[in-house]
C-alpha cells in the first residue's frame, strides 16, 4: 500500500489505487479497513469507470494507530483523505462511504466541499452520535475495548445485534484495541452538523440505507429534507451491518446517480 502523510500531526494513512477515470474515494466503516470493499465484491465493478482510492482511516488496516481520543477528532480525519488526495494528485473526488465513513463524508463535505464531485453515504448520520452510541453497539463497549478483549467485545456485539456481525470478526480481531476505544470515545464525543451545515453542502448526494436500518434510515431522511441535492434509496430488507452485502444494489443506485450527473 501507499503512504500519505497528515501534516497536521504526522499520522500515515495507508491506501491503494485501483482502476482507472474519475477519482473515487473508498471511506470505510468503524473496526473495517479498505479490504471490505473487496470482499463485498465493490472494487471489480466500480474500477470498470473509477480510478478507486481505497483508504484504510487511522486506527485501522495498514494506516498508523494512535491510542489517544485527541487524535480521532473529525478535524484530523477529514484532513487525512486531504492529505490523499493530494498524494495522488486529485484536485476532487467522489466520496462512497459507508457507516463511519459516510459520517466522515458528510464532516468533509462541511468543509472543504472543493475537494468533492459528489458524495455517496450509506447507512451515515450527520448528528451527533453521543446519546445512541451504546444503542449503535452495545452498553459498556467502549470499556470492554479498554480490556483489550477485541474477541469479547465480538461476543457482546454479536449477543446484541445477531450473528450477521461475525462478518467484521476476521478485521475486528487484528485491530488495536487501545487505537479502537480512542476512536469510540471520540466518535462518541464528536458534535453533529447543524441543518444550516447540512444545507450549505451543495454537491449531489446520494443517501442510501437499509430499510430494516432504522436509525440510520431517519437520519439519511432528515439529511435529505435539508441538502438541496441528496436524494435517498432504501436497500430493501437490510439492517446496518447486511446493507453493503447487497453490493448489486447499492452499486446500481451510485452508478445510476453519477449517469444522471453527466
Amino acid at each position: 500500500m501507499e503512504r500519505a502523510t497528515n501534516a497536521q500531526d504526522g499520522t500515515r494513512i495507508a491506501f491503494d489505487v485501483v482502476g482507472t477515470g474519475e477519482p473515487m474515494l473508498l471511506v470505510h466503516g468503524t473496526g473495517m479497513s479498505s479490504a471490505m470493499w473487496r470482499d463485498e465484491g465493490y472494487v471489480e465493478p466500480l474500477a470498470t469507470r473509477h480510478r478507486l482510492i481505497l483508504v484504510d482511516l487511522r486506527g485501522h488496516g495498514d494506516s498508523d494507530k494512535p491510542h489517544h481520543e485527541a487524535a480521532y477528532t473529525m478535524d484530523r480525519l477529514c484532513a487525512d483523505l486531504v492529505a490523499v488526495l493530494d498524494a495522488v494528485e486529485a484536485e476532487r473526488a467522489h466520496l462512497l462511504g459507508y457507516s463511519a465513513g459516510a459520517r466522515i463524508g458528510f464532516n468533509l463535505a462541511a468543509r472543504d466541499q472543493d475537494r468533492l464531485i459528489s458524495l455517496l453515504l450509506g447507512g451515515g448520520t450527520a448528528r451527533s452520535q453521543h446519546d445512541e452510541f451504546d444503542e449503535v453497539f452495545f452498553p459498556g463497549s467502549i470499556d470492554v475495548l479498554d480490556t483489550g478483549d477485541t474477541a469479547e467485545f465480538l461476543r457482546r456485539l454479536a449477543e446484541a445485534k445477531g450473528p450477521a456481525v461475525e462478518t467484521a470478526a476476521r478485521e475486528f480481531l487484528d485491530a488495536d484495541p487501545q487505537a479502537m476505544a480512542a476512536w469510540f470515545r471520540a466518535s462518541r464525543d464528536a458534535p453533529g452538523l447543524t441543518d444550516e451545515q447540512l444545507a450549505g453542502i451543495v454537491v449531489p448526494t446520494l443517501l442510501f440505507a437499509g430499510s430494516q436500518d432504522a436509525a440510520r434510515l431517519r437520519d439519511s431522511r432528515a439529511a435529505q429534507q435539508v441538502m438541496p441535492h441528496a436524494r435517498l434509496v432504501e436497500i430493501a430488507g437490510r439492517d446496518h451491518i447486511t446493507t453493503l452485502a447487497a453490493t448489486h444494489d447499492v452499486v446500481s443506485s451510485v452508478e445510476g446517480f453519477l449517469d444522471e450527473l453527466d
